[in-house]
């Protein structure tokens, strides 16, 4: 029971700053404090789910948390020294070069949903080669950089083909948005 009127203290400073998000803490106060008063918490912690995701709405920046977080486990997994499979070196390299793949694919989704500040059938042609254009040039500059910091970890060197199939990773990334793009432009066409 205490514990919750912790939580709620420290939901009542996060928002006290931002009027909206108090227009919603508002409207749901009288539950919260009734449930508190019962002992429940389970309601309360949902509210204060919601409202945050509400506050985290307005926040322009918060979308650029998922790229941050993909380049965090791509440098986190460079700065392990040896990093090496139990299966036979075949095998390994293909598991090595699918997980560089993968993560800068993912990176370079992340990376494009933040710069997206609309939905992507509703962007121009310009807009849509602007945003990869920033996609493509963090990325790279991503991927270089933790090909260099591999350069500095015992036992890892940092390897041009290692940066080819990354870039293998952004082009499948950019190949499934531009099939999406066009084909959500098409059905905005036909309605």
């Amino acid at each position: 029971m205490f514990s919750n009127y912790i939580i709620l203290s420290l939901y009542l400073l996060l928002y006290l700053p931002y009027p909206f998000c108090l227009l919603c803490l508002s409207s749901y106060s009288n539950i919260a404090f009734l449930y508190l008063e019962k002992g429940g918490g389970i309601l309360l912690h949902f509210l204060i789910f919601c409202n945050f995701m509400l506050y985290l709405q307005y926040m322009k920046y918060f979308r650029f948390v998922p790229s941050i977080i993909i380049i965090i486990v791509i440098w986190y997994f460079s700065d392990k020294p040896g990093l090496k499979s139990d299966y036979t070196p075949i095998i390994d390299f293909f598991l090595r070069k699918t997980a560089h793949i993968v993560e800068y694919f993912l990176l370079y989704i992340a990376l494009f949903w933040a710069f997206l500040d609309n939905k992507i059938s509703k962007i121009s042609n310009i807009k849509f080669n602007l945003i990869n254009n920033k996609t493509f040039c963090i990325g790279f500059i991503s991927t270089l950089l933790d090909e260099w910091h591999q350069t500095w970890v015992t036992s890892r060197e940092g390897k041009p083909l290692d940066i080819g199939f990354d870039l293998i990773g952004f082009v499948l990334a950019y190949i499934i948005l531009w099939v999406i793009w066009n084909y959500s432009k098409k059905d905005k066409d036909t309605k």
